[in-house]
């Protein structure tokens, strides 16, 4: 159930290993949801330790777990990570008691709430059809610490896992396959209004499918859209896609949402922003084109890409960031239309803000 790859980044200042356990917080039960979450902070808790500056990430359908080191170092980490992958977690009730503190604190800063920062309680909320649904906060249900203990143990079971090491050097990973594991699409229904500090403003969010085209054509579309002439009054966020397994960035622009303070809602972000940009000239598309081919990904990000693609590998189908740059070469403007035509048949959510009643 464990996938393994090596990537040799030449030039890289550190090693990255990064584990994607194919289980997230839409994954947990209702009646226990946070699973995921505090698998993650666990999962850095529990001994033994690894040693590397570490952190993560809990996304729909994974858990990303970093763990960055000196490149002469990575072996030893790849090792110590797969050694806790065979043995599992086994926290103490202390351990737990410590990570359901600090995920208390994270719930309380309320960092992801602002106006215009990328909504991502609000996305969680509409793929989980509940509208007081938290993606950071446990609801344990009347678990006793140690029966949460046992939870967390059984985590990741009968779930696929993949195991990422990216660096200047390469290094042995023991296990080099992966049952892939089919699931299906995930659909965004409906409309959702929440309160923010700030003015009005609404956003979109598409399920697409995660092939190496369809990300060929976001990245694309997103530099597209930074570099169109923004009109009086509009504000913007990070561009953002619901993808099966997790939210994928796009760089930027406007593709996610359109934050307005002057045009008065509802803004038609696909009508009157993106296939605009979407209609560019060949001289457009091969600037648009050279800079996303230009782009320089971190060690980290290409670690979590990779992983995150022998997670969801099927048999002879592979979108890892090679095929993505290779798909971006091959863009023109009938691919960019096919691109419109999916963004317009594909089920979103539009979720709109107002002022927070004083």
């Amino acid at each position: 159930m464990t996938a393994g790859a090596v990537r040799v980044v030449r030039g890289s200042t550190c090693g990255v290993v990064c584990v994607a356990v194919g289980r997230g917080y839409l994954d947990d039960p209702a009646a226990c949801s946070g699973l995921a979450h505090l698998y993650e902070h666990l999962w850095f808790a529990c001994d033994p330790p690894v040693p590397a500056l570490a952190w993560g990430e809990t996304r729909e359908h994974a858990v990303l777990l970093y763990h960055a080191c000196p490149p002469d170092e990575i072996g030893a980490v790849a090792g110590a990570v797969a050694r806790r992958l065979r043995d599992g977690l086994s926290p103490s009730a202390r351990q737990v008691a410590a990570a359901l503190r600090t995920i208390g604190l994270e719930c309380r800063t309320g960092r992801e709430r602002r106006p215009y920062g990328f909504p991502r309680h609000d996305i969680a909320r509409a793929l989980r059809r509940d509208p007081a649904f938290d993606p950071v906060a446990v609801v344990i249900d009347g678990l006793d610490l140690p029966s949460l203990a046992e939870e967390i143990a059984r985590f990741p079971g009968g779930h696929p896992s993949a195991v990422c090491a990216a660096g200047p050097t390469g290094c042995d990973l023991a296990t080099m396959t992966v049952a892939a594991a089919d699931r299906p699409m995930l659909r965004l229904e409906g409309r959702w209004e929440v309160d923010s500090d700030g003015g009005a403003a609404q956003a979109s969010a598409w399920v697409l499918p995660r092939t190496a085209e369809v990300a060929a054509a976001a990245w694309i579309t997103a530099e597209l859209l930074d570099r169109r002439p923004r009109s009086a009054g509009l504000r913007w966020v990070s561009g953002r896609v619901v993808a099966p397994r997790g939210v994928s960035s796009l760089r930027g622009g406007y593709l996610y949402g359109v934050a307005s303070g002057a045009a008065p809602p509802p803004l038609c972000l696909l009508e009157e922003v993106v296939l605009p940009a979407l209609r560019a000239t060949p001289g457009q598309l091969d600037l648009a084109r050279q800079a996303v081919l230009s782009t320089r990904l971190d060690v980290a990000d290409l670690a979590a890409i990779d992983a995150l693609d022998l997670l969801e590998a099927q048999a002879g189908a592979r979108h890892g960031h090679e095929d993505v740059l290779a798909a971006v070469e091959r863009i023109d403007a009938e691919r960019l239309r096919r691109f419109a035509d999916l963004l317009g048949s594909t089920s979103r959510a539009e979720i709109r803000t107002r002022p927070a009643r004083r």
